[in-house]
């Protein structure tokens, strides 16, 4: 077994800690701008955009649906199968 010298994991926490403070987390506010600017859009959209997890967009989402700044809707295609869901920032 290896063992991994200590200038080297330190090395490492340093590059991790640099790179978690150059990390951008949108807040609700990020998002209802998004939302404002480019219209009505998915889920999958937004991730397409912000490059974030879909759990992570869907938490604000959520939060920002509860304080009554967006809306949920769906539109049923012309093909069957699941509607997609639509996220609308309110003016």
């Amino acid at each position: 077994m290896a063992t991994i010298p200590k200038d080297q994991i330190e090395k490492e926490l340093r590059r991790d800690d640099r790179n978690e403070s150059e990390l951008q987390i949108p807040t609700d506010e990020y998002l209802y701008d998004l939302l404002i600017h480019n219209g009505p859009m998915t889920r999958g959209e937004i991730v397409k955009l912000t490059k974030l997890p879909r759990t992570t967009i869907y938490d604000y989402l959520i939060k920002l649906i509860l304080k009554d700044r967006v809306i949920r809707y769906s539109k049923s295609g012309k093909r069957p199968g699941r509607p997609k869901v639509y996220f609308k920032a309110l003016k």
